[in-house]
């Protein structure tokens, strides 16, 4: 379930990033997202942590998200699934974690995503 968690987390993120250097609408945005087959409550959950570049008193550490997903990644490999689009996301967390957000929540995978002043 974590691989979900951090796949999905990744790609709102990315689509948040994208949305707000592009100067469209975030609650415009979110409407459209919220009318589609594609939005979970999840990304509600992680919008204000990530908008607000809030990420303390974590649901999930981003350090424990990290450490779940190079468990997936290394069964994947074993089983001989293609583990690419993961490889991704791990790089991003990497990232989060080299930014000092170990203990944050991992919503902080949005200050590895977008380039603002911190």
């Amino acid at each position: 379930m974590n691989q979900l968690i951090a796949s999905l987390t990744a790609a709102f993120a990315l689509s948040l990033g994208f949305v707000r250097q592009k100067g469209i609408d975030v609650d415009l945005f979110m409407r459209i997202l919220r009318e589609s087959f594609l939005y979970p409550p999840q990304f509600d959950k992680k919008l204000e942590r990530m908008t607000s570049k809030n990420h303390s008193n974590p649901s999930f550490p981003t350090k424990h998200l990290f450490r779940d997903i190079d468990l997936f990644l290394s069964e994947g490999q074993s089983m001989n699934i293609e583990t690419f689009a993961l490889e991704g996301v791990r790089r991003l967390l990497t990232i989060t974690l080299d930014k000092g957000y170990a203990e944050e929540d991992y919503s902080a995978i949005f200050n590895a995503i977008i380039h603002e002043e911190e």
